[in-house]
């Protein structure tokens, strides 16, 4: 378990102070996958790096299975950070060596000195992410995705109990990030790794994780289930993160273009949207429903559904129908 506590962290350069994390605290389980969002400047990726101590806060504690990270020696950090792997944006790997010597080189740093003991796990490790076949290609060989390939298997060389992942699919198509997801998620359950994504994408999040903060200003601004975030976002930032990556509707434009009667917005769960209550709602209620909008959404556990309608004559009766049916609606 990672825990964060009531943790800050300022910067101070030449003409001023900058507080990058601004008292955060967060409880990241065993084997878990966290989703840690914001906009640019947010603080996340300061908070993550914070978590292998390449950066070190100025107040609060972060524990890793109860042990106080900032107390320990030069060397026991050395020893944690073996055990904490990362994978950043732009692949960090060094283009005049080979997939295999990319890999190989992390279990050197780390002191394995057997060669045919490096070796076998570099194999391993290859056959795990999907390269087999081009271990003795350069990084300039290869695209995009099996470059992340590649620095997800050097992350994973020393059989690490968490990984940090500093925007890892930025860089990538939406089908290569689907790939690279559907990786992370295949380690995360073989090996129990935790894994943290740090991210501007919410489908990112979306697609693999179980919990998600989302940062803003150096603060947590909330912080949940995912399912739970998705279908009942409270803040304006995650509101527009999630409207974003669902394509979802502009409500003060839809407010102006449907004028003629009252606008609401009907969210129901995996097993509501499996039933046909705008069918029954209809069917009950005298009004005229006009759909506006719609989507239905997938998470990691579940599934979600989101309906705008514009509603002509009472709007009440309508918003007690949808509510009967298990359904949760907002009058916009």
């Amino acid at each position: 378990m990672i825990e964060i506590k009531n943790v800050s962290k300022t910067f101070n350069l030449k003409n001023k102070s900058v507080q990058a994390v601004n008292d955060v605290s967060l409880t990241i389980d065993t084997g878990d996958i966290y989703g840690i969002i914001g906009f640019s400047g947010a603080g996340k990726s300061t908070l993550l790096r914070m978590i292998n101590q390449l950066e070190v806060q100025d107040e609060g504690e972060i524990l890793i299975d109860g042990q106080d990270i900032k107390k320990l020696s030069k060397q026991e950090l050395r020893k944690l950070r073996t055990k904490i792997g990362m994978i950043f944006q732009h692949f960090n790997l060094l283009w005049s060596k080979t997939v295999s010597q990319n890999i190989e080189l992390a279990l050197q740093i780390a002191g394995h000195k057997n060669k045919l003991t490096r070796q076998q796990k570099v194999q391993e490790l290859i056959s795990l992410v999907g390269l087999i076949g081009r271990e003795n290609a350069y990084p300039s060989e290869l695209s995009g995705g099996q470059k992340q390939r590649v620095a997800i298997a050097r992350a994973l060389a020393n059989d690490p109990k968490v990984l940090l992942c500093d925007e890892a699919t930025s860089a990538l198509d939406p089908q290569t990030t689907s790939a690279i997801l559907d990786l992370l998620l295949k380690i995360n359950r073989e090996l129990n790794i935790t894994i943290i994504m740090i991210s501007h994408q919410m489908e990112v999040v979306q697609k693999i994780c179980n919990q998600i903060a989302i940062m803003a200003d150096g603060r947590v601004i909330e912080q949940g289930l995912v399912e739970d975030i998705f279908r009942n976002p409270k803040h304006e930032i995650t509101k527009s993160f999630i409207y974003k990556s669902n394509g979802d509707f502009d409500e003060k434009m839809l407010k102006e273009i449907y004028s003629k009667g009252q606008l609401i917005k009907v969210t129901f769960n995996d097993q509501v949207s499996r039933l046909p209550i705008l069918t029954k709602v209809i069917r009950n209620c005298d009004a005229d429903l006009n759909v506006i909008e719609a989507n239905l959404s997938n998470t990691l556990s579940s599934s979600f559904g989101v309906m705008v309608l514009e509603v002509i004559g009472d709007y009440k009766e309508v918003v007690d129908l949808f509510i009967q049916y298990k359904a949760q609606v907002e009058v916009i």
